[in-house]
């Protein structure tokens, strides 16, 4: 498996509960930008960073995405996580495939897209 594991996708798909047993089972550090987002949304309104903003739905995961990448490509390539044995698995509802593949190296980085919320774990 790859240093880092992005599971993306619709809202109540089942991320979270997904990412969370990839990290009991393989031993990878659980991360859930849905807190980050929400930190910088409260901290820093300036990023125009708003799951509330009142534009389509659409528009407003474009905008997300297009910031939301380049954030974790910085995060990968902080050197934190380098000399740990474990890896890493992100949950993210606002990340396109564009912005993944524009964005996040894919030698180091899986992503797995769930498209319906009618899943289960």
């Amino acid at each position: 498996m790859k240093k880092y594991i992005i599971i993306a996708g619709v809202p109540r798909a089942g991320k979270s509960i997904i990412s969370q047993m990839i990290s009991k089972k393989f031993g990878y550090q659980h991360i859930s930008m849905d807190s980050i987002i929400a930190g910088i949304e409260k901290t820093f309104p300036e990023t125009g960073i708003d799951s509330d903003a009142n534009t389509q739905p659409y528009d407003n995961l474009v905008n997300i995405s297009a910031k939301m990448a380049p954030f974790i490509r910085a995060m990968m390539d902080s050197g934190e996580y380098d000399e740990l044995d474990y890896g890493v698995v992100i949950d993210i509802y606002q990340l396109l495939p564009k912005d993944f593949v524009q964005h996040i190296d894919s030698s180091i980085c899986d992503i797995y897209y769930f498209i319906t919320s009618e899943v289960t774990a």
